[in-house]
């Protein structure tokens, strides 16, 4: 049986939080999107940004036949898919991407299953007493950071105090446990989603951007627009001039964070064009005297990458 420390462990386990005006943020955003959201529903974001989907998936099938049955309901989000929490970590997509067409079930269920599976199961964790006290212990102080932003911010929401009495006691004696959606939230905004980790929501977002990202109706993360077309459209020929000649998207595991990239980044002569903060993942420039599938190959090898992707230029027309 391997053996681990304790001290590595509990660092792993305290992640480091979000300022505090990132919190405020973060939920000024969703109460921009759920106007009728409540406290319960701002605590079920950030536990979804902490833990993800909360459990492990071990039989496939029954939770592809389970997605077949529930896109069988309308759905009509607000937004097509959103970040959780402050940090991102994971995205709610909703099943209208896949009722409208953009991605196929079997793609988002994939990513789903990923998901799920590639969060250390949270039962190897907490083998040891100690280790399941050290989570709730860090996850109960940074909500009640959350907490203390809301109120510092004065933002507002329907029957807060007795919202936020409910899982002051629930953490005090279930420790950290997932919440349910307030009854307001599901009676104003039905909600069909799927949580999927950041770097593997990403290839999902741009098909659906590349689909739908004219579609009126709807809002999308600034950060997933590509930057005005390099060199002439071809709209007779939609494959010529499809990918940027010297842009790529560079995704990382969130375990290695982006310190490895970054730093072969300089040392490679390419320029960091944009870092963005709530998917794990960069856009950089080639160096000119390097050709695109060179700089693909090198940072591929690179520690923590995961994916290494040309960017696909978007044509508003």
């Amino acid at each position: 049986m391997r053996r681990f420390t304790l001290l590595p462990l509990l660092f792993v386990l305290f992640i480091l939080p979000a300022a505090a005006q990132d919190y405020a943020q973060a939920v000024r955003r969703m109460q921009h999107d759920y106007p009728e959201m409540r406290l319960q529903d701002v605590y079920k974001s950030f536990y979804q940004d902490r833990f993800g989907p909360g459990h492990m998936v071990s039989d496939s099938a029954a939770v592809y036949q389970y997605l077949q049955r529930e896109l069988q309901q309308p759905d009509n989000p607000r937004v097509l898919f959103e970040p959780t929490g402050a940090q991102g970590r994971f995205y709610r997509i909703h099943l209208a991407n896949v009722q409208k067409g953009y991605i196929t079930a079997e793609e988002l269920n994939r990513a789903f299953i990923q998901s799920a599976n590639r969060v250390v199961s949270r039962q190897a964790y907490f083998d040891s007493d100690s280790l399941h006290l050290a989570d709730t212990l860090s996850w109960t102080q940074e909500w009640h950071e959350i907490v203390a932003a809301i109120e510092k911010a004065k933002l507002k929401f329907e029957n807060y105090e007795s919202d936020k009495q409910m899982i002051e006691e629930m953490l005090a004696t279930e420790g950290d446990v997932p919440v349910h959606h307030s009854r307001a939230f599901n009676e104003a905004y039905h909600p069909h989603y799927r949580i999927v980790r950041a770097e593997l929501a990403a290839p999902l977002l741009r098909a659906t951007m590349r689909e739908g990202h004219c579609q009126k109706g709807y809002r999308y993360p600034v950060y997933f627009y590509a930057e005005p077309t390099e060199g002439p459209y071809y709209p007779d020929d939609p494959e010529k001039d499809r990918y940027s000649s010297s842009r790529l998207i560079i995704m990382v595991d969130t375990a290695v964070g982006k310190k490895p990239l970054l730093k072969a980044i300089r040392k490679y002569g390419a320029e960091l064009k944009w870092d963005y903060k709530i998917i794990p993942g960069v856009a950089i420039l080639k160096p000119a005297r390097k050709t695109i599938e060179e700089t693909m190959e090198y940072f591929r090898k690179v520690e923590g990458v995961i994916s290494v992707e040309r960017d696909e230029l978007m044509h508003l027309h």
